[in-house]
Parts: structure tokens; sequence; C-alpha cells
């Protein structure tokens, strides 16, 4: 959940000397082609179950609440505000970015062989717009559908009695979404993405949970990135954490982090030469207002930007709902 992978205004770092054409046959610095890719991934896909990391995690996700037979609803809602880019870790221009997002998460558990497995779908839309013109693209704002998402979790340990699990998660996202090469922001991204996640929870005393979420993805070809060029990214990693307390029997707190890496892109074979390197810090509560009805908040901020845009905020609300047994 994304989700799912920028010196001074008087720029210390040289910038690559390679031009990439636009489809207009204008000239296009790859610096601003790369600011825009990063502003596009993440202001939209984080998070799922991101923006930073492809797939998007919350507390508690791996803690092996689905019995066999239980269906899964999850809703996602996103306000986020991203500002940068930043280069080599200093801000390189002034360029605020702001998104809203909203998913809708399906899944269902079944045993299989005695082991807990739950495919799912994600289906989402995003609003995301600029405070300025991006140039040398027309539009800078974009809207509608993004991509569609499915795969699955199987859970490897499933001790909900003393709060230990460990899930495998596999997660595609199919290039559906709205996309329009013409704009510097969109819903959709026109490429393939592939997500490996795993889940670790462990509790700690009566109180205290860890969770610990390690991601891998890899990323298809954009043929139509800023015209007719060619997007390809490098493989990126994420590991995001929780520390939760449970204040009382329905409530629970948390603190946790994410270190984001890797992900360098390539412009029509050029290499851009801006891997994301960030850290972020979330805070937030998780509140069951019934044994089968959850509702989670989070507010997110990154401490450090390497490359890319630097989120303000990011304040997610979710609500879980269980059916079936």
């Amino acid at each position: 959940m994304k989700p799912h992978g920028i010196p001074s205004n008087g720029i210390a770092h040289p910038l690559p000397k390679s031009i990439v054409s636009a489809a207009d046959g204008t000239s296009v610095d790859p610096f601003v082609v790369k600011t825009l890719f990063a502003a596009t991934v993440l202001s939209l896909f984080a998070a799922m179950p991101a923006e930073a990391a492809v797939n998007d995690v919350f507390p508690a996700d791996y803690a092996g609440l689905l019995v066999p037979g239980t269906w899964n609803f999850t809703s996602y809602a996103y306000d986020r505000s991203l500002q940068g880019p930043y280069r080599a870790g200093q801000p390189a221009a002034d360029v605020k970015v702001r998104s809203r997002i909203g998913a809708l998460r399906l899944s269902r558990a079944f045993d299989v062989a005695g082991t807990t497995v739950a495919p799912l779908v994600v289906v989402s839309g995003a609003d995301v717009d600029s405070n300025r013109r991006l140039a040398p693209f027309p539009y800078s704002r974009g809207s509608g559908f993004g991509d569609l998402r499915f795969g699955g979790t199987v859970w490897l340990l499933n001790d909900r009695a003393n709060r230990r699990g460990i899930g495998l998660s596999g997660l595609a996202a199919a290039p559906t979404g709205t996309y329009d090469s013409r704009s510097a922001l969109n819903a959709g991204e026109n490429r393939w993405r592939w997500v490996a996640t795993a889940g670790w929870v462990e509790g700690i005393g009566e109180r205290l949970t860890v969770d610990l979420f390690p991601e891998l993805a890899w990323y298809g070809r954009n043929d139509a990135y800023a015209g007719n060029n060619r997007l390809s990214q490098d493989m990126t990693w994420a590991v995001t954490g929780y520390l939760r307390w449970r204040a009382e029997d329905r409530l629970q707190l948390f603190v946790g982090g994410q270190l984001n890496g890797g992900g360098a892109t390539r412009i029509n074979g050029v290499d851009q030469n801006n891997p994301a390197e960030s850290s972020r810090l979330y805070i937030g509560g998780m509140y069951n207002l019934t044994p089968s009805t959850a509702v989670n908040v989070r507010f997110g901020r990154d401490l450090a930007v390497e490359n890319g845009l630097k989120m303000r905020h990011d304040l997610a609300l979710r609500l879980v709902v269980l059916f079936g047994p």
C-alpha cells in the first residue's frame, strides 16, 4: 500500500547531461522527467497496504484474525501532502502535490491442507494535483481509477491466542488504471508491478505487540511515459515496523516507522541516478467498535528523503469489517 516505488536552488550536484525527447519533439531534462515520475509514485502508491512501500501495511495485518470461511472487507481513505523534489537529500524546487485516495479491499480466508490462505482483490481511485504546471507536461492533475491489485496471503504461523503470526503475501498490480501520458500526475502507472511482503507478529507480555513487514517490489516497463518515452525502474525494498500497546480491551495505540531504498529509474535506457532512500514516522490508534469491526487512524510524515518528494503529512483512515464464522 505503495504501495506501490530527488542541493538547494543552486544545485550543487551535476545533473545528467543526456536529453530525452518528448512526443512532440521538444527536449525534456531528465531531472524534470524523473522528478515527475517520483511525484506520481510517491503521491499515489504507497500504501496500499504506500508510497514508499507499494503494499501499505497497518498494525495487526498479519495477526491471523481471519479464520477459514471469514470475509474481510476493508476500506481506506488517504489525504497526503508532498513537497519537493529533493535531490541528494536537498530541496531542488518547491513543488507541492496533494493527493486524495480511496480504496476497497476484499478477501476471504480458506483452509488449505491445514494452512490459512486468503486471496484478495483491491480497487482504488485517486485525485492528485500540484500547485503549478509541471512543464513540459500540458497537465499537472490526474484523477480516476487506480491499477487493479490482486494476490493473497498464506499464514505459516497463526497462533491467535498468543498473538504470534508469520505470513507471506504476493501481490500483482495490473496496468488497468487511468493514465494520460500528457499528464505529470496519474492515478494509474501504465505498467505491471509485483510485490512480495512478509509479516511477523509477536506479542510481548500482556499489552505490547511488535509487527514487522519487509517488502520487495519489481516493476514492468512503461512505454508511454511523458509521451512515447520508455520508463523502467530497479527493484525497490521497504521495511515497515510498528510497536502496539493495548491501552484497554478495545483500544490499541501504536508508533512505527518505515525505511525505503532502491528504485533508480531509466528513461530510454538513460540512468537517472535517483534511487529512493527515505525514512518515515507513523503514529496512530486502532479501536474495535464491535468484535468484528475496527477503525484505524494513522498519521505519517517523512523524516528524511534522498531523492523524490517529501511527505509532509499522510493521514490514513481505515475501516475493517469481518463477516462469517
